[in-house]
């Protein structure tokens, strides 16, 4: 019974933090990365950005969903969207430039 409190309590603390989150200005990410095609079980493509971060980015331009194709990027993290996929963090390209 402890262990299942215990295991509650974390569950808990681990979920809160996400919920209500709504995206802010503030949480603009720019950089430099590479497009990442899509994978066989998933159908959305991906942005590796050279900080090593994965973002999912489903609403790519068509223009930029080649693979390997090096970008210049502003893109939005939100929180309040899922996926499937699981892969990286869900983002909303701001704008985007072919290097």
């Amino acid at each position: 019974m402890k262990r299942l409190a215990a295991l509650m309590i974390c569950a808990a603390a681990t979920l809160v933090p996400a919920c209500g989150h709504a995206p802010t200005q503030s949480e603009l990410v720019t950089g430099v990365g590479t497009v990442v095609g899509r994978q066989a079980e998933c159908s959305s493509w991906y942005l590796q950005a050279d900080s090593g971060t994965l973002y999912e980015t489903p609403d790519l331009p068509a223009e930029f969903r080649v693979m390997n194709l090096r970008v210049h990027f502003a893109i939005r993290e939100r929180n309040d969207l899922a996926s499937v996929c699981m892969r990286g963090a869900m983002a909303q390209v701001i704008s985007m430039k072919r290097l």
